[in-house]
């Protein structure tokens, strides 16, 4: 614990923090909670204010991956006041972000989307590069929420770039899969090209062992084939990608892929 003092963070905390992404990258929600709690617990008793802030950023992102936005103010606000207290910078202005998204989902979306901006400008300020991809999808989704997607869709080629740039390579199928869902918003006719960002996204995820970023994308397709009226492949597809889930069923994404099953389910 003495680290802690020694390089700014606790090794502990900051491990478990980082390991709690990992795991949901790779389809261990729920593990990936228990990881932010332990990281939370461990930070509390240490009373060390920038490892408090590590653990509970990081919780606030986890709670964002799992889609819940109560649960993601609140860890926000946390992190908002602690940051402050202590002059954090860089962990208030994710928790800036973080909280201006679980707006965007709500009337106050044009907030939101004004909120994360503002997170966003003063992220970089800070001269941090990495995550930066992470927060502009986070945006794209904001503009996709308010019906402005080609809005979004300058967001994802700026999230591309520095994908490329900067080698950040874990949101490359999130932002494949994004940009698919924006086509589809964008043009009438874009049926095709929506096809080509799901399947360049499955196939992303499958060569990163990304499961929920390839449940995402397999929902997506999914849905894109049930419209063309293609339901068996669909319902084949996407209960292959379904069934490799050991764990995470009451999540927003694992109830999402059971409820397109039954969608699909052959009516007898």
């Amino acid at each position: 614990h003495v680290l802690a003092y020694t390089y700014g963070t606790d090794p502990g905390v900051h491990s478990l923090s980082l390991l709690t992404h990992q795991l949901w990258f790779l389809g261990y929600p729920d593990q990936a909670l228990a990881r932010s709690n332990q990281a939370r617990n461990l930070a509390q008793e240490l009373a060390h204010p920038m490892s408090e802030a590590v653990s509970l950023a990081y919780a606030t992102w986890l709670y964002q991956l799992r889609q819940e936005p109560s649960a993601v103010q609140t860890a926000a606000a946390a992190t908002s006041a602690l940051c402050t207290k202590h002059g954090i910078m860089l962990y208030l202005t994710v928790a800036t972000i973080l909280q201006g998204w679980t707006m965007t989902g709500q009337e106050e979306a044009e907030a939101g989307i004004a909120q994360i901006r503002r997170g966003l400008a003063g992220f970089q300020s800070t001269g941090a590069y990495i995550y930066r991809p992470y927060f502009l999808i986070l945006l794209a989704e904001a503009y996709a929420n308010v019906g402005q997607a080609e809005e979004g869709l300058k967001v994802l080629d700026e999230a591309s770039a520095m994908i490329d740039k900067g080698g950040e390579r874990v949101y490359e199928a999130w932002v494949n899969q994004l940009k698919g869902e924006l086509w589809l918003q964008v043009e009438t006719q874009a049926e095709a090209k929506a096809a080509a960002c799901f399947d360049r996204a499955i196939e992303i995820a499958q060569q990163q062992g990304a499961k929920l970023l390839e449940l995402r994308a397999t929902i997506s397709l999914a849905r894109l084939w049930q419209k063309q009226s293609k339901s068996q492949a669909a319902r084949d597809m996407l209960a292959e990608c379904y069934g490799w889930f050991t764990e995470g069923f009451d999540t927003v994404d694992l109830q999402k892929a059971r409820f397109l099953l039954n969608e699909l389910e052959p009516k007898v």
